[in-house]
C-alpha cells in the first residue's frame, strides 16, 4: 500500500548502484521534460546495464520541476515510494507514460489513474499534493542545486566534477563516464 513521507517533507535520496561505487552521476529531471523522458527510456538502461550494476557507477535521480503538473509527478512519486526500487520503478511508469498524463486534457485525474494503478488511494493522492512540507522540500532541493551547480534546464547531470545540461548520445555519456572513472583511480 502507498504511504506518505514523514509530515516534516523530509526528502529521501533514492539512487541505483553501489554507494560505494567511485563515481556517482547526479541527475536533475523535470516529470513533464520529453528529454528526461528519452534518457530514461534510451539511455539510463544501458549505463545501468554497464556501469550501475557492475558496481563503478552510483546514479542519484533528483527533482527539478518545471512547472506545477511535474512537481505533481515528484510528490506522487515521493508519497508513493518507501524503496529505491519502488521510486524508479515508478518513474519509469510516469517517463514511459508522460504523454499518457503530462500532455493531455485532464493531467491531474491521468496523474491518479497511473497512482492508482500502484497502489495509491484517492485519499493518499488528495494527501500528497496537499502536503505543502513535501512541496516545499522538493522546491527547496531544486534551488539548491540551482545555486550549487547552476542547473537552469532539464535533465542535467554532475557526473565527477562535470556539469552537463541536456541528454546526450549514450557514447557521449560513456566518454565523460569513463573519463571520470579513469579520474577516480
Amino acid at each position: 500500500m502507498a504511504s506518505l513521507p514523514p509530515a516534516s517533507g523530509e526528502l529521501r535520496t533514492f539512487a541505483l548502484g553501489d554507494p560505494g561505487a567511485p563515481v556517482t552521476i547526479n541527475e536533475w529531471a523535470s516529470m513533464s521534460c520529453s528529454h528526461c523522458a528519452a534518457f530514461h527510456r534510451d539511455v539510463l538502461p544501458t549505463l545501468k546495464t554497464d556501469y550501475i550494476d557492475t558496481g563503478k557507477v552510483r546514479f542519484v535521480f533528483n527533482d527539478f520541476p518545471l512547472g506545477g503538473l511535474a512537481l505533481a509527478g515528484s510528490m506522487i512519486n515521493h508519497c508513493i515510494s518507501d524503496t529505491d526500487k519502488k521510486f524508479f520503478t515508478f518513474l519509469d511508469v510516469l517517463f514511459r507514460q508522460q504523454k499518457n498524463w503530462a500532455f493531455t486534457e485532464t493531467p491531474r485525474e491521468d496523474l491518479e489513474k497511473l497512482a492508482r494503478l500502484a497502489g495509491m488511494s484517492s485519499q493518499n493522492f488528495e494527501a500528497c499534493l496537499d502536503n505543502e512540507n513535501l512541496q516545499k522540500a522538493i522546491l527547496a532541493k531544486a534551488q539548491e542545486a540551482q545555486n550549487k551547480y547552476k542547473i537552469k534546464a532539464t535533465p542535467s547531470f554532475v557526473i565527477g566534477d562535470q556539469v552537463i545540461e541536456g541528454n546526450m548520445a549514450l557514447e557521449d555519456f560513456r566518454s565523460v563516464i569513463d573519463k571520470a572513472l579513469a579520474d577516480a583511480k
